[in-house]
């Protein structure tokens, strides 16, 4: 019979007693459960630049149409310093043997206009290059439960890439499989394997709930753009755009759907 099986017996006693959660990152908590809360690694001077560069230009940081919470942004937008500074190496550094690579910083945002749940899902199935990465959600506003903060289900990263992507099903996981609801602080680090499945729920208090993501992966992976760390050696390249790789993906079908819904003027 086919079936999906976790250790439940070493997974929610390390859920239950908030392991996952500290002011010093512990790289055997977030190999077993995928996901790790980094409490105040930056300074205040640093955060209050941060939230204060994307408080200044929000007015011209539009959601993408065809995304319910990545927001428009630019390369050379101050939002990306963030991935040279001190803190940052000094997180980063202990991952991929020191060899830490990234591409430009990503902003989610709810807020009174884009309050509606995200489906649960894994970022793995539509990032490009290897599979082994992490996403750094760096908070900039309070993130929590009632204003969307994200809902992770810690240890599904061990499932790996799932075949498809789309709306998973939290219903094949065994009975009392634990989910983290996440709340988190301005500054504060929700660092997550790109695998781990996860959502984020109605933006019930209507309050902003914006995170500022960065990916990090291999510096040799093909997709590295950044090296914030150590060397990259490889001589294999693929950083080009979805519309420069594929001729129909279903990310470009999701757009021009999106685009034919503003042309006759429907609202979803």
């Amino acid at each position: 019979m086919n079936t999906v099986s976790a250790p439940l017996d070493k997974l929610n006693p390390m859920v239950d007693s908030r392991v996952f959660i500290g002011e010093t990152l512990d790289f055997e908590i977030l190999k077993f459960l995928g996901v790790f809360v980094l409490k105040n690694p930056f300074s205040k001077k640093i955060l209050d630049f941060y939230i204060s560069a994307y408080f200044k230009d929000k007015a011209i940081l539009e959601r993408q149409p065809h995304h319910l919470t990545l927001v428009n942004t630019v390369h050379d937008h101050d939002l990306n310093k963030i991935l040279l500074e001190p803190e940052i190496t000094k997180i980063v550094s202990g991952f991929f043997d020191g060899n830490v690579g990234s591409d430009y910083v990503n902003i989610f945002r709810k807020d009174e206009h884009d309050t509606k749940p995200v489906f649960l899902h894994q970022d793995s199935s539509y990032l490009l290059g290897n599979f082994e990465k992490y996403s750094l959600f760096i908070s900039l506003t309070e993130c929590y439960k009632e204003n969307g903060g994200l809902v992770v289900y810690p240890g599904t990263h061990h499932y790996g890439h799932l075949g498809d992507a789309g709306d998973i099903d939290a219903d094949i996981l065994p009975s009392g499989y634990p989910k983290i609801e996440v709340d988190t602080n301005p500054g504060d680090i929700l660092i997550m394997h790109s695998a781990i499945w996860h959502e984020s729920p109605e933006n019930i208090d209507l309050t902003e709930r914006v995170y500022l993501e960065m990916k990090i992966r291999d510096a040799n992976d093909s997709s590295t753009k950044n090296v914030i760390c150590g060397h990259r050696v490889s001589e294999w390249s693929n950083t080009l755009a979805i519309d420069s790789i594929f001729k129909n993906s279903r990310t470009q079908r999701l757009r021009d759907l999106y685009q034919q819904i503003k042309k006759i003027g429907l609202t979803l």
